[in-house]
């Protein structure tokens, strides 16, 4: 039944990729929390965290709670929107 509901991976424009990646590199510059929509497996989840990495040379962000001791690794093609 869940597999129903199931969804396309996101193909963002260029003008949404880089509203994105602005908002990754603000959030992290005033290390303030974010909310991210992501895409995996089929779903969207939704998930607040500080940014503790973007690494633009693998293309991921890496999430991380208030003290970084648990981390969650984003590819930022599966990001389709950022608050």
């Amino acid at each position: 039944m869940r597999n129903q509901n199931k969804v396309d991976m996101p193909e963002l424009f260029n003008e949404e990729k880089l509203s994105i990646s602005n908002t990754i590199q603000l959030k992290l510059y005033l290390n303030e929390i974010a909310t991210i929509k992501y895409w995996k497996n089929g779903y969207y989840y939704n998930h607040q965290a500080f940014i503790q990495k973007f690494d633009t040379i693998n293309q991921k962000i890496v999430l991380s709670n208030k003290q970084g001791n648990q981390t969650l690794e984003i590819p930022l093609k599966n990001i389709s929107n950022i608050e």
